[in-house]
């Protein structure tokens, strides 16, 4: 009798294993979907002036919608609106289920760090192409500048936590920081000669900055260049949306639609308008805090 049930169980096991198995798998594969066709919650700090969005953030904004769209995830976008929400603050919101879970921003070595970034440069590098807003009366202070020695005399204006402060101070230039929106009374008012800027972000900013200190002005002699890519930050643990961050803007790059953007939206238009005026002089500086991770991005994802 043992035998007959012993034969009987050798007989029947391949059946229940094979039950087993797809059970399993229908199981897996439940899983899988729910995960995939709930929806993903993606919000970003919005910064704005006057309640206007600049067309850095213009562009920023949509390639994250652009990478969203080519993960194939389903997903939903919310602003959050603050002013002057430091790097500082942004992280913290991030790392403690705050009202963001992800921020673009310029990198530094803090910030990777504390977050997990996905390494693909936002503006392909043109963070650290930098031009100056100043005033009428400051703008003569620029006309002679050959070098960085001719530069520090010179006061300039930084927002909180910029990574381009050190990369400055090493440089021996004179940096006052302050709240990214009290910058531009500050410059109108005489407290620096100077907010230097991306090359992408200060026409739109000019234009509305203006409308209440019409004295500001463009610097046509100079730009301050240095390695300084700017990429979307994620909580480390928040790997889902890391994933289809990478997923996407990888996607964008491989059927051509992240070049596309880039090189038809108006802010990428007019920076390059700016770096290829004839008259300029470009200032080299050394940016002695870029991670190897960075350091090692390959070359098809930067400006040239």
């Amino acid at each position: 009798m043992p035998k007959l049930l012993i034969a009987s169980f050798l007989f029947l096991l391949p059946t229940i294993l094979l039950s087993s198995f797809f059970t399993y798998a229908n199981d897996s594969a439940t899983y899988m979907s729910t995960d995939r066709s709930e929806v993903l919650q993606v919000k970003y700090y919005q910064r704005t002036i006057n309640n206007t969005l600049t067309d850095d953030e213009d562009y920023w904004i949509g390639l994250l919608k652009l990478a969203l769209d080519k993960s194939g995830q389903s997903y939903d976008m919310h602003p959050v609106q603050a002013k002057d929400m430091t790097h500082a603050r942004l992280i913290n919101s991030i790392l403690k289920n705050g009202p963001v879970n992800i921020a673009f921003m310029g990198t530094t070595n803090k910030a990777e760090a504390k977050l997990k970034p996905i390494l693909i440069p936002v503006f392909r590098g043109l963070m650290g192409y930098r031009v100056m807003m100043t005033t009428q009366y400051s703008q003569s202070a620029f006309i002679n500048v050959n070098n960085i020695t001719d530069l520090k005399g010179i006061t300039f204006g930084l927002g909180f936590d910029w990574p381009d402060e050190p990369i400055m101070r090493d440089a021996g230039l004179t940096v006052i920081t302050a709240a990214y929106h009290d910058l531009f009374h500050m410059l109108a008012g005489g407290r620096f000669s100077a907010i230097s800027r991306a090359a992408h972000e200060i026409n739109a900013e000019f234009n509305i900055a203006m409308k209440k200190h019409p004295k500001l002005s463009i610097d046509p002699n100079i730009i301050l260049a240095y390695r300084l890519p700017s990429f979307f930050f994620v909580a480390p643990n928040n790997k889902r949306l890391a994933n289809t961050i990478t997923l996407g803007l990888n996607n964008a790059y491989r059927d051509g639609s992240f070049l596309k953007y880039f090189n038809n939206h108006p802010v990428v238009m007019n920076a390059k308008k700016l770096l290829t005026e004839p008259n300029r002089k470009w200032i080299w500086l050394e940016n002695k805090y870029l991670s190897e991770q960075v350091k090692n991005i390959e070359s098809k994802y930067w400006f040239k």
